[in-house]
């Protein structure tokens, strides 16, 4: 990819997908990207079989803009055997891999990274493996010659739709994996270390807290937690 698309596919997604794109797409906003957004507004994904693909739509949009950001699209991306988390399913870009030519892929599951193919390595740095680790996120990149996708490995989460308590992190893990393969690589350490900071110093989303501790104490808001990693962009704390 010869230079930076004037503007990037945003993919809501399902469930809490519209309103964790809404406020992670603010934090990039605040590191002030070469890019603009252009949300796609319609159904991004569709089931074949027992898998989900994009829609042909979705697909169009996305080849349009060379490179895309995607919220979550399965209810329940993995499950459990013998209390440890198993992949269920597999990214939806990979799984349209025909579409698109990918010939490299970034897979973060529960913190751990593989990488395939020459490109992934212009994704994934130490930045994006200390976040991703350090908080058992789930995310991917899939990428090719002409096209990028990167998506979030969160679940969709319908049930707490709306209630400003999802939790981006995944996301935001995903946005790092982009700015690095655009080359902005001071950007995504900005989103990434301002997010590590509010997580380790501040507080984490309810949705987070909930899950690691089974409390609520501490916890914020989807938009507060938001809001305060872009405070810690524009004003990085000392070290």
């Amino acid at each position: 990819m010869e230079k930076i698309p004037d503007s990037i596919a945003l993919i809501p997604g399902r469930g809490v997908g519209p309103e964790t794109t809404r406020v992670v797409s603010m934090i990039v906003d605040a590191t002030n990207p070469n890019f603009a957004w252009d949300i796609f507004d319609g159904e991004a994904y569709a089931e074949e079989g027992d898998k989900i693909v994009f829609t042909p739509e979705a697909i169009e949009f996305i080849k349009a803009h060379k490179v895309a950001l995607c919220g979550p699209a399965y209810a329940q991306p993995y499950g459990f055997e013998d209390g440890k988390p198993q992949r269920l399913h597999e990214s939806v870009s990979r799984g349209c891999a025909d579409s698109f030519g990918f010939d490299s892929y970034v897979e973060i599951f529960n913190g751990e990274s593989v990488l395939e193919g020459e490109r992934a390595l212009e994704a994934f740095n130490n930045d994006c493996e200390v976040f991703a680790s350090s908080y058992a996120l789930c995310a991917s990149a899939s990428i090719g010659e002409e096209y990028a996708v990167f998506e979030t490995g969160q679940q969709a989460d319908a049930d707490i739709a709306g209630m400003d308590i999802s939790n981006p992190c995944s996301l935001i893990l995903a946005v790092g994996l982009m700015l690095n393969f655009l080359a902005e690589n001071e950007r995504a350490a900005a989103v990434l270390n301002a997010a590590w900071y509010v997580l380790q110093r501040i507080g984490m989303p309810y949705d987070f807290t909930w899950q690691a501790t089974g409390e609520l104490e501490g916890a914020l808001k989807l938009e507060d937690f938001a809001l305060t990693i872009i405070g810690v962009i524009q004003n990085p704390p000392r070290k």
